[in-house]
């Protein structure tokens, strides 16, 4: 863990010693030793080589929900449970896009890579080997910049052997969002890849429950 030189903080009319590693008993204030690491926070409250992550004010992705976005060919589909989850069937090539605030409470955004879960539902089960295909298309935006520019392209591929219906699947794609320092909003599109050459072959329609960002 990369961490500060050894300094004193004053926060909140109380004094803090920072330092690395196993602290120094002899410089110990209030029996606490800060660390701070790529903006995480880092506790150790005994003087072991146990650093314990703590919450504090640092970038993260904003929570985006499937109504944040727009959809093109994509069906709606009410849960039995309560909610809608979207259709991307297996005859057309679906497509959500959005455009997303990249600041966080104030906070601007860092130049993170991001990665990208997708949770939904089969609606028929597979057969073994059958994929499901997501391309994404995205681009790291700010003022001035041409949004309507080629963006990075990539598409994943997931296998659903031995899945069957009634479940929720959550897939981590394998390739991340290759992130830009000093860029405001991310333009996204994800489709399912259904048609033509080097489609996927799972024939049914999957149901999107969730598209999840996260700071990688």
């Amino acid at each position: 863990m990369a961490t500060t030189n050894l300094q004193t903080f004053i926060s909140n009319g109380m004094k803090f010693q920072c330092g690395n590693g196993v602290p120094d008993h002899s410089a110990l204030i209030y029996s606490r030793y800060y660390n701070v690491d790529d903006g995480s926070l880092y506790i150790n409250t005994d003087g072991d080589t146990d650093w314990a992550k703590q919450s504090v004010m640092g970038w993260n992705m904003n929570d985006v929900s499937l109504g944040d976005g727009a959809t093109s060919g994509v069906g709606l589909f009410r849960a039995g449970a309560g909610g809608i989850q979207y259709v991307f069937d297996g005859g057309s090539d679906d497509e959500w896009s959005c455009d997303i605030e990249l600041a966080d409470n104030g906070i601007p955004y860092d130049g993170s890579d991001l990665k990208l879960t997708v949770k939904y539902q089969l609606a028929e089960n597979p057969s073994a080997g059958n994929t499901v295909e997501f391309q994404v298309q995205y681009a790291f935006m700010d003022a001035g910049d041409d949004s309507d520019g080629a963006g990075t392209t990539f598409t994943d591929s997931i296998v659903q052997t031995g899945r069957v219906v009634g479940e929720v699947y959550s897939d981590e794609l394998p390739t991340n969002l290759i992130g830009v320092a000093g860029k405001t909003f991310l333009q996204i599109s994800i489709m399912r890849d259904s048609l033509g050459a080097g489609s996927d072959t799972y024939p049914g329609s999957i149901w999107i429950v969730e598209f999840v960002f996260e700071k990688v």
